[in-house]
């Protein structure tokens, strides 16, 4: 069975290859999709573990030739970047500035090069790949099926201790991210809650979208990831029941009260295989080390010297510090890039939390741009609670990313009024 999915895979990444030139939001899902596919074709085949960027690499050249298609077929003139990108890119100027006082220069200027490609790929590419309503909705849409069958695949493949097996190196298992697994699974099923109510229902559909969206939740209870089922449930509760009642004056407890349900028969199960990952006591101790690693992060910057308060102690000098990140990318940027950093971070999230509302709250837009917008609502409180949580400013792609997506929307509905 496994086989078949993972020719199935391969089937749809090529046929993408051929058709992103007039779906152009394949590009942003495809990325999407990134790690989380690497983990499951990599477990079916050695060739794709010895190629190890083969996949990463080619999602990239295909969101890529989106982003070029849709930019000769509308032009560039009439658009203007969004306020999130230029803030970002602010961000990085900073980041990458910054690396010249950091503690380990070298290290600091490598890792700001391994970390360019997905920063391109996420945050400059495949945002403008879906740079218009229905662009972005052809990106859900092709979320929910060929996320449906990436989730297939990852609960057929056989797991470890949290992620998928890829391999065995001295005598040890070698893993995916089991983090990247879940978070995939958490933006399929975000894209399949909101896209029932997008569209007229049909019933085998609406069921159809609904058991994609609790094999999504098995799929987060499996890998473990107890940040990322927090996050999609606070996403969901926050951005569906609002998204369904501003863009179709309807109910959404129906879909919350199906998924929390098989969620939790789900739960019971793969909970029961892995007891001591979901016990309280485990939960707790977590938790006092995030918390931890925050505080010993503001106690190096309390003690740094009035430039290291403005402009940080340095790009990713968490790692010489501490010998590993922060696990909180709000403290992070504001040790390492310092005040200014932390105040071109914080309007990205304040420009898009107004933006989008705005529009979910318009009645004069069209009830599909309004569901799109709470897609992406959603997946940006998804994204930003696992900042609290997980990664560094470089690699939380998916939050900026996301954020750029909304900027891009707005422009549509708000011209000539950017924040």
């Amino acid at each position: 069975m496994l086989n078949f999915i993972v020719l199935l895979i391969l089937a749809i990444l090529g046929v993408s290859a051929l058709r992103v030139h007039k779906h152009q939001g394949i590009g942003l899902a495809l990325c999407w999709s990134m790690i989380a596919v690497e983990g499951v074709l990599q477990h079916s085949s050695t060739f794709f573990v010895q190629y190890a960027s083969l996949t990463n690499y080619y999602i990239g050249f295909v969101a890529l030739a989106g982003a070029i298609s849709l930019l000769v077929k509308e032009g560039y003139g009439r658009k203007v970047l969004p306020t999130q990108l230029l803030l970002y890119t602010l961000l990085l100027v900073l980041a990458a500035v910054s690396t010249q006082w950091s503690p380990d220069t070298k290290s600091s200027i490598a890792i700001l090069k391994s970390s360019v490609p997905f920063i391109v790929t996420f945050v400059f590419v495949a945002p403008f790949c879906s740079s218009n309503d229905k662009h972005f909705n052809t990106a859900v849409e092709f979320s929910v099926f060929y996320g449906g069958v990436v989730i297939v695949g990852m609960l057929l493949c056989e797991f470890g201790q949290r992620g998928i097996t890829i391999g065995y190196r001295g005598g040890r298992t070698v893993e995916s991210n089991p983090l990247a697994i879940a978070s995939y699974a958490g933006v399929v099923c975000i894209c399949c809650l909101f896209s029932i109510y997008s569209h007229k229902k049909t019933k085998w559909l609406l069921w159809l979208k609904i058991g994609i969206a609790a094999l999504a939740v098995l799929t987060i209870f499996k890998s473990g990831s107890r940040g990322q089922l927090f996050a999609l449930a606070v996403a969901l509760l926050l951005w569906l029941p609002l998204t369904v009642k501003f863009a179709v004056n309807r109910s959404a407890i129906t879909a919350i009260v199906i998924i929390a349900f098989i969620g939790f028969l789900g739960g019971i199960f793969f909970v029961d295989q892995n007891p001591n990952r979901w016990r309280l006591s485990g939960i707790q101790s977590a938790q006092r080390g995030r918390i931890d690693m925050a505080l010993d992060a503001i106690n190096v910057y309390a003690d740094g010297d009035l430039f290291n308060w403005i402009l940080g102690v340095g790009s990713s000098a968490s790692y010489k510090i501490f010998g590993i990140y922060p696990h909180n990318v709000p403290v992070e940027i504001l040790l390492e890039e310092g005040l200014a950093g932390l105040f071109l971070f914080i309007p990205i999230a304040f420009v898009s939390g107004r933006q989008g509302y705005r529009i979910l709250a318009d009645r004069s837009i069209s009830f599909q741009s309004r569901v799109n917008i709470g897609v992406l609502m959603a997946l940006f409180t998804f994204f930003g609670l696992l900042m609290f949580k997980q990664g560094s400013m470089l690699g939380s792609t998916p939050f900026f990313g996301t954020a750029v997506c909304i900027g891009w929307i707005a422009q549509l509905h708000s011209p000539g009024k950017q924040p």
